[in-house]
């Protein structure tokens, strides 16, 4: 079976562009309650089953759903996030806010797990933000120390981190040149934002985000991935991947 950690939907990190006027540009989360946000998550993979490559995708829902407070009595936004094959009426939030300084993360509510995909043995969590979701709680889980996704003001080779994440790992993030990319909803110029996962064990990757005025609009993870047999024999190594694509968005 396959022994990687599914991403989660760490891709959906929603800013607006503000301004460009000087060497440095800004960026805001366009929380306005209704925008809504649509895309295609892929997931290329080795099935052990057929014995080949295979492709799985799947419809992804977000919307600012509406406003929230934290126990610190500070004001945010939730944002309800769906999967198309996710049993109706269970959905997953994640609790966000615009300070002056940046968008963060404030909590999660993690309340619907995928079916293994067919070939693994995967039944992944997924959060709209970064991988390794962990929720036995009931209700919201809040973080101790707000998690930073993005500067509001930031320059190419701006750095930053979130450390001691669920005391396992960390993440470190570097904004790195613009690019011209292509997805679903069109042709689109983004900042591309790197982060490198650091964990306690050796299993230590890298993912990409990109961003545009619409929020964001691509995710990008890939790894030569070790895929075992029922026996526990190595069958081989292959390139897997993982990726979010922007397929529509309305902001309100």
């Amino acid at each position: 079976m396959i022994i990687i950690r599914r991403l989660s939907l760490l891709l959906v990190i929603a800013f607006a562009l503000l301004s460009c006027g000087s060497d440095k540009e800004h960026y805001r989360f366009p929380l306005d309650i209704g925008s809504t946000w649509t895309y295609r998550y892929n997931y290329s993979y080795y099935d052990t089953n057929t014995q080949q490559m295979e492709l799985y995708t799947e419809i992804f829902d977000m919307v600012a759903d509406s406003y929230s407070t934290s126990p610190d009595g500070e004001q945010c936004i939730r944002l309800k996030a769906h999967y198309a094959d996710q049993p109706l009426g269970q959905y997953d939030y994640t609790y966000v806010v615009n300070r002056p300084d940046g968008f963060y993360e404030l909590g999660y509510d993690c309340n619907y797990f995928f079916v293994p995909i067919k070939g693994t043995n995967q039944p992944f969590p997924h959060n709209p933000f970064h991988p390794f979701v962990k929720d036995d709680t009931e209700g919201p889980l809040w973080y101790s120390e707000p998690r930073l996704m993005m500067p509001f003001e930031f320059e190419e080779g701006t750095t930053w981190n979130n450390t001691n994440i669920d005391g396992e790992y960390s993440m470190s993030y570097t904004i790195l040149p613009k690019e011209h990319i292509t997805v679903p909803a069109g042709n689109v110029y983004a900042v591309k934002r790197k982060c490198d996962v650091i964990g306690q064990d050796t299993f230590n990757w890298s993912y990409l985000n990109y961003f545009s005025s619409t929020g964001p609009v691509k995710f990008y993870f890939e790894t030569m991935a070790d895929y075992f047999g029922e026996a526990g024999n190595l069958i081989g190594r292959y390139l897997t991947t993982e990726s979010m694509e922007l397929v529509s968005f309305n902001h309100k």
